[in-house]
């Protein structure tokens, strides 16, 4: 009995190294995509798509109204829906509502993956909208003092 116990033992500990050694490798997975975002944050204001490209996309009233709300209820969950639908519609006329709804979501810690996702590629995107963050958080903070 005392054989089979220290090979399980074993066999336990090999399985909790090879846990580690996956761990490890997602973790350093993770870094890398942090680190490629960040550059392309960083170099954003150098690629900023022309005029031509908006004009490819949906620019629909309803399409960008929903997806305005859908940004005030922002989960991990919806990510790729959300993703999906920022990359197809034209939010030029909308990026202040953009900010807005963002700013005022109710947002989880789990969440905030996908908020910050969904805050790069509109920075990305759109010139103003990082701007317009700042100044929304800003004076959201400033109004949650009083």
């Amino acid at each position: 009995a005392v054989v089979s116990t220290q090979s399980t033992g074993a066999s336990g500990l090999m399985d909790e190294r090879e846990k580690a050694v996956e761990a490890e490798k997602a973790a350093e997975k993770r870094h890398e995509e942090k680190v490629t975002q960040r550059q392309m944050n960083l170099d954003a204001k150098l690629h900023y798509p022309k005029d031509s490209f908006f004009k490819t996309l949906d620019s629909s009233v309803k399409k960008n109204s929903v997806f305005v709300k859908k940004l005030s209820t922002i989960t991990e969950a919806n990510r790729a829906k959300l993703t999906q639908d920022l990359n197809s519609l034209n939010l030029t006329k909308y990026i202040e509502e953009v900010v807005s709804a963002i700013c005022t979501a109710r947002l989880k810690m789990q969440d905030m993956n996908c908020a910050i996702h969904l805050c790069s590629l509109l920075h990305r995107r759109y010139s103003d909208f990082s701007t317009l963050l700042l100044k929304n958080l800003q004076q959201s903070l400033t109004n949650f003092g009083t």
